[in-house]
């Protein structure tokens, strides 16, 4: 099982609030995949993790807007389809920015900041994990 970084951009045709209804109304996500940039070509799978993240660029509320849970991939299509997790109604309200939060999104994403989705390293997860755990007192 491999975790993954959504990056999710604010724009005039789609954005945080759109986000904020999918995730509340529950259903299974389908989103286009994107840029994959994966350990050894890894690509996402079925029951892999993925962190949903906005990204900083043309957006007032920057950071990580919620977890989820992998449901499939599909290379042919190029779609990623997921269904979020708790915490996720809480954070798509309260996003975690933090300059640590910043520090970890970057060293995820590395030189390259677009993109679509990261292969994470299982010591960035664990951070952000415990960053999610302080921003709601051990939830």
């Amino acid at each position: 099982m491999e975790d993954w970084l959504y990056q999710m951009t604010n724009g005039s045709d789609w954005g945080v609030g759109e986000y904020r209804v999918q995730v509340w109304e529950g259903r299974i996500i389908d989103w286009p995949a994107g840029k994959i940039t994966g350990r050894n070509g890894a690509k996402p799978q079925k029951g892999d993790s993925i962190l949903l993240f906005f990204a900083p660029s043309g957006n007032r509320m920057p950071g990580v807007y919620g977890l989820g849970v992998i449901t499939s991939y599909s290379p042919r299509r190029n779609r990623i389809t997921f269904r979020a997790s708790r915490p996720s109604d809480y954070l798509k309200l309260d996003p975690i920015w933090s300059k640590a939060t910043r520090s970890t999104m970057d060293r995820i994403r590395g030189r390259m900041k677009q993109g679509t989705l990261w292969w994470v390293p299982p010591n960035e997860l664990v951070s952000i994990q415990s960053e999610v755990r302080r921003h709601f007192g051990a939830c």
